[in-house]
């Protein structure tokens, strides 16, 4: 397995992710991260986007580290309603993670491994990607 897989790496962002939460923690982490037309990182907003990594933390105003959708390292995500463990997980259009409601456009891409309600963070692992466009 390629070193690259095994962690977090750094990527260019389209905005600024480096705001801190006061408790410590990047406001961003956790949130769907998808490559835009010159490669740079951004939020997903729509739900057919398909999300290239999710965000563990800022570097710098332009450069965040993330863990890669193919990556199979447990990390965490952020939630946007209650979530079981084992429930596989979408991204909404605010770049957070809901269980998956098997009835609109969608991309699952993510496995809960703990429960959790909106706004916390919860560690899960990728499942790869698997789209479902229903119009």
């Amino acid at each position: 397995m390629p070193l690259a897989l095994l962690g977090p790496m750094v990527f260019a962002t389209a905005a600024d992710y480096s705001a801190i939460n006061s408790d410590g923690r990047p406001t961003y982490e956790g949130y769907a991260l998808k490559a835009d037309g010159s490669g740079a990182l951004t939020l997903c907003t729509a739900k057919l986007d398909l999300p290239s990594a999710t965000l563990y933390g800022a570097v710098s105003s332009s450069k965040a580290e993330v863990v890669p959708t193919g990556s199979p390292q447990v990390h965490k995500v952020k939630l946007a309603g209650t979530v079981k463990a084992g429930d596989i997980l979408e991204h909404n259009t605010s770049g957070k993670w809901i269980k998956n409601n098997g009835s609109t456009d969608r991309v699952l891409s993510k496995m809960a491994l703990e429960d959790g309600v909106a706004d916390e963070l919860i560690d899960a692992i990728n499942i790869g990607l698997v789209v479902i466009d229903v119009t």
